[in-house]
C-alpha cells in the first residue's frame, strides 16, 4: 500500500531549475518547459523557489538529493488532525473524509521529512496523526463487533489501507458462511455435518500500522527507503 501511495501529489520548493528544452528528448527526464518527465507523466515546472506538485516519490528523492524541501499538505497539521479526530469520536455515522492514504503519505513524511515541519510541531503531528489512526480504527472494530444477522455497516471515506485490515474478517464471515450453508444442505440429506466453524471464527481486524508487540511506536509500519530518482522515470 504503501509503495502505492508513494504516486500521491505534493508540494515541493526546489533549489533549482530544470533547464527549458525547446523539443521533447533534448534533455532525458525532462520535459519542454521545465517539466519533469515520468512514465506517469509531466510534473512541475520545477523552479527555484517556486512551489510545484511532484508524485510523494519523487519528492523524497529530491529531498534526499538535498534538491528540495517538502511542504506537509495542510491536513497533516496539529490542528487539523485533532479536528479530524474530535469528528470521528463524536460520531457513529461513518467516518470522516480523509485523503485516501493518509496514513501511508503521513508516516513517510514524518519518517523522511522530519526537518520540513514547522520547528517545534513535529512531535505534536505525529502524536496527532497516531491519534487519528487509533480512533478510526476503534470504530471499525466498534462497527464490526455490532453486526448480527443482516445488517449492514457504512464504510464511507474508508481508507485502502483500511478496507485492506478488515478484509481478512470479511473473507472468513463469508467462507464461514458457506460452509454452514453447506453443512446444513448435507444434514437435509442425512450426510451430517459436524465441526464446521463458525462464521464469527473469522480472522480479527487488525491494524495493519498499530505498534508491534515490543517493537516500541517509532518502529511500527515503518516506511521504506523513498525510491532514487533516475532519469527516464
Amino acid at each position: 500500500m504503501t509503495f502505492l501511495a508513494e504516486d500521491t501529489l505534493v508540494t515541493v520548493i526546489p533549489n533549482f531549475t530544470l533547464p527549458t528544452t525547446s523539443g521533447a528528448g533534448t534533455v532525458p527526464g525532462v520535459a519542454p518547459g521545465g517539466r519533469l518527465a515520468c512514465l506517469a507523466g509531466e510534473f512541475g515546472p520545477l523552479r527555484a523557489n517556486t512551489p510545484a506538485a511532484v508524485p510523494l516519490w519523487a519528492a523524497l528523492a529530491l529531498r534526499s538529493m538535498h534538491r528540495a524541501r517538502i511542504v506537509p499538505p495542510p491536513w497533516l497539521a496539529v490542528d487539523a488532525l485533532a479536528a479530524i479526530e474530535a469528528a470521528e469520536r463524536g460520531s457513529s455515522a461513518g467516518f470522516e473524509p480523509v485523503p485516501p492514504a493518509y496514513l501511508e503519505v503521513g508516516r513517510q513524511l514524518l519518517t523522511h521529512a522530519r526537518e520540513d515541519f514547522d520547528p517545534g510541531s513535529y512531535d505534536d503531528v505525529r502524536a496527532g496523526l497516531e491519534a487519528l489512526r487509533r480512533a478510526r480504527f476503534a470504530k471499525l472494530r466498534d462497527g464490526l463487533a455490532a453486526l448480527k444477522g443482516a445488517m449492514a455497516i457504512k464504510l464511507t471515506h474508508i481508507s485502502p489501507m483500511e478496507l485492506n485490515a478488515v478484509r481478512p474478517f470479511f473473507c472468513g464471515a463469508l467462507n464461514g458462511y458457506a460452509r454452514l450453508k453447506d453443512a446444513a444442505a448435507a444434514a437435509a440429506g442425512g450426510g451430517g455435518g459436524g465441526g464446521v466453524p463458525h462464521p464469527a471464527a473469522a480472522a480479527p481486524v487488525r491494524d495493519p500500522l498499530a505498534p508491534a508487540a515490543g517493537g516500541g511506536a517509532d518502529n511500527a509500519g515503518a516506511p521504506a527507503a523513498p525510491r532514487r530518482l533516475r532519469r527516464g522515470d
